[in-house]
């Protein structure tokens, strides 16, 4: 939830009472009204780096309003007779155009090239979360090459230089292309050994036989 922005209190009691039902179909938990709007995430999706957190916000922010059950695709879609069929499709599209203005510009035009079904939310979903976890080579390779290249004189501080190292160590290990914990350790003592040579001959001192394989 974005600063200032609050959830009405009025609303409340029907979203606990929603919360509490086991929806046999998408539309059963279909709140009637929002306490607000839906609101953006934190950072658009680019690609399979950003997938986990972009995935938990869009949940978080649905739940919240009580809209979570439109992404299952385990639950039926309601049929036409439905009381709330058509607060169903509304809400369905809304979310999925609320949802396409949380991608990059890439991601949606792979969203828009896409020939699966993604005019309802559910659809959407899988689609975008279909095309956010492919695997990219370039992104990895850039993401191996900016991790082992990386040396503490590109940076005015330690503090810099660490910080960026462990974002980058990060990000190549939830890209399956990282390094080992000893490996990341060993290359972070090399580079600070200039500036905290007494700490580094301590760290290596007292660093277990079985680090390597810990």
């Amino acid at each position: 939830m974005a600063p200032g922005e609050y959830l009405s209190l009025r609303h409340i009691p029907e979203l606990v009472k929603l919360a509490s039902l086991q929806p046999a179909n998408q539309a059963d938990c279909i709140p009637t009204t929002l306490s607000g709007p839906l609101p953006a995430v934190s950072q658009r999706l680019r690609g399979r780096l950003d997938l986990r957190i972009w995935d938990w916000e869009i949940q978080h922010a649905l739940k919240c309003h009580g809209l979570e059950h439109l992404l299952r695709s385990d639950l039926p879609r309601p049929d036409k007779t439905h009381a709330k069929f058509a607060l169903w499709r509304h809400w369905s599209i809304t979310v999925r155009r609320w949802m396409n203005r949380q991608l990059s510009r890439k991601m949606k035009a792979k969203l828009g090239a896409s020939r699966c079904a993604k005019k309802y939310a559910d659809d959407a979903y899988n689609v975008i979360r279909d095309l956010g976890s492919h695997y990219n080579h370039a992104i990895c390779k850039a993401t191996w090459f900016k991790l082992i290249k990386m040396r503490r004189s590109h940076y005015t501080t330690v503090a810099q230089y660490i910080s960026s190292f462990q974002r980058a160590y990060i990000d190549a290990k939830e890209l399956g292309c990282g390094i080992s914990p000893y490996c990341g350790l060993l290359e972070i003592l090399r580079e600070l050994e200039s500036d905290l040579s007494y700490w580094v001959a301590t760290v290596l001192i007292f660093l277990p036989e079985d680090a390597v394989t810990d």
